[in-house]
C-alpha cells in the first residue's frame, strides 16, 4: 500500500493511500484512489504523459484559452 507523510505542527504522520491499476488508453489513463484517513476516494485522470488532469474536489489542471493543458 503506497503511503506518504505529512508534517504539521512538528508532527509527522504516515498517510495510507490506495491506487488501483490504471485503465490504459492511447491518449490517457485513470485509476481509483483512496485515502482512508480523510475519507476521500476519487477516480484520478491523467494525460498521455502521466500528468494528472484533475483531483476531484481538490484541484483541476489549468488549460489555456485553446483548451491546451499548461
Amino acid at each position: 500500500m503506497p503511503c506518504t507523510s505529512r508534517a504539521t505542527e512538528q508532527l509527522v504522520e504516515v498517510l495510507d493511500q490506495t491506487y488501483s491499476l490504471p485503465v490504459l488508453d492511447r491518449s490517457a489513463f485513470s485509476c481509483s484512489y483512496t485515502a482512508q484517513r480523510f475519507e476521500y476516494a476519487a477516480e484520478l485522470n491523467y494525460d498521455a504523459t502521466g500528468l494528472i488532469l484533475d483531483y476531484p474536489e481538490l484541484a483541476e489542471r489549468a488549460v489555456d484559452t485553446h483548451g491546451v493543458p499548461r
